[in-house]
């Protein structure tokens, strides 16, 4: 044979492996393979028509022709949908943020029509930001568009928006997809202690722990920008949100006695505490540091220290509850919640007594200093 053509895709030779002249025996045959492109939408076809031609031994001519049929078939659409928003922290109570929303047609053979765009509190985007629908998206190709809204919230809140599209093809088939982001509210718990030395404020690089939604002391924590310094340790408290209600003494601090308190945390983790027994506004004194990684267990943990003989009658105590444990009394932390506070003192007296007594005379004299009560203790 000397010719091998298709009436559509024209002289084979030198496509794929079709070379000619080609000389077949008797009784023998001749094969090659060639790849076309054959377009069109659903249930269209394309028939093609091979014609081989030569001549015999004889230089006679010789031709045969052979057909084939290809059907285009249906294919469904494919996309993606993505939603991205920045930022996706933001602080309490909230602010402007940006959503970005991306159409992807993957690797789809056609172009799509995205013939909605919606969010499930705000209904249709189109018309918000620089977002449009309808929107052509070409095969292979994406759509983006962004929107802007205000988010508010508290500290430890999230946030999840919600959009869905549909696109569809030239043969009506459709498809829908769903995505989502959340928007976690961030900021940090700051201490409150008295401007005495205490490291408080963010320039004495204060206690200060990430808000983590479900991780706190007590009932509840919030955020501030900045330590609430107060002589009470009442600065966080008084923004109208106490959240410093994790720590519950059973009595005053009595010097030499063992003092029992109450600590209420919302998950497993870990407490470090200070008590400033000698009122020099540090926390760094031998024994101050009270409870080292001590393990709590979600609701009301009963502990105990040992108070020294000797204290001052303004004693400020400093808790901080974590995920990890080994904090320092200053500094930050990835979780929890730092609760200050200022605790009130008794102090003991021997005062002798007349004779003929022969038990224990316990007489309340007098109140000193802010919260300190005075008790004379006396024996024969």
């Amino acid at each position: 044979i000397n010719t091998l053509v298709d009436d559509i895709h024209g002289d084979l030779n030198g496509q794929g492996d079709c070379t000619v002249p080609q000389t077949i025996a008797a009784g023998a045959s001749y094969s090659c393979a060639f790849s076309a492109t054959v377009n069109g939408n659903a249930g269209d076809t394309e028939t093609d028509t091979i014609t081989a031609a030569g001549t015999d031994d004889d230089s006679n001519p010789i031709s045969a022709s052979g057909s084939a049929t290809v059907t285009i078939l249906d294919v469904l659409p494919a996309a993606s949908l993505v939603l991205s928003a920045s930022p996706q922290m933001i602080d309490e109570p909230g602010g402007l943020v940006q959503f970005t929303v991306i159409v992807d047609a993957l690797g789809s053979p056609e172009s799509l029509t995205l013939t909605q765009l919606t969010d499930a509190e705000l209904g249709d985007l189109s018309g918000r930001g620089n977002c449009v629908v309808p929107q052509v998206i070409p095969a292979s190709g994406s759509y983006q568009c962004q929107f802007d809204l205000t988010i508010l919230g508290l500290a430890g809140d999230q946030v999840t928006r919600l959009v869905s599209a549909r696109v569809e093809d030239d043969d009506g088939n459709s498809l829908s997809r769903d995505a989502s982001v959340t928007i976690v509210f961030g900021g940090s718990d700051w201490g409150d202690a008295p401007d005495l030395g205490y490291p408080t404020s963010s320039l004495d690089d204060g206690a200060r722990h990430t808000i983590v939604a479900g991780f706190f002391l007590g009932s509840s924590v919030d955020a501030e920008g900045d330590g609430q310094s107060d002589f009470d340790a009442l600065g966080d408290d008084n923004d109208g949100n106490d959240d410093d209600d994790g720590v519950i003494f059973d009595s005053v601090l009595i010097p030499g006695a063992t003092a029992r308190l109450s600590v209420t945390a919302s998950q497993v983790g870990m407490l470090d505490a200070w008590v400033d027994f000698d009122g020099d506004g540090s926390w760094d004194g031998a024994g101050e540091h009270v409870f080292t990684s001590q393990p709590l267990a979600p609701g009301a943990n009963s502990l105990s220290f040992i108070v020294p003989g000797q204290i001052a009658s303004n004693v400020v105590a400093r808790f901080r509850y974590s995920s990890v444990g080994g904090l320092t009394a200053n500094g930050p932390a990835d979780d929890g919640e730092v609760e200050d506070y200022r605790l009130a003192v008794e102090s003991v007296e021997i005062v002798p007594v007349p004779l003929g007594f022969a038990t224990w005379l316990l007489m309340l004299i007098g109140v000193v200093g802010a919260g300190a009560l005075v008790i004379r203790r006396s024996m024969i």
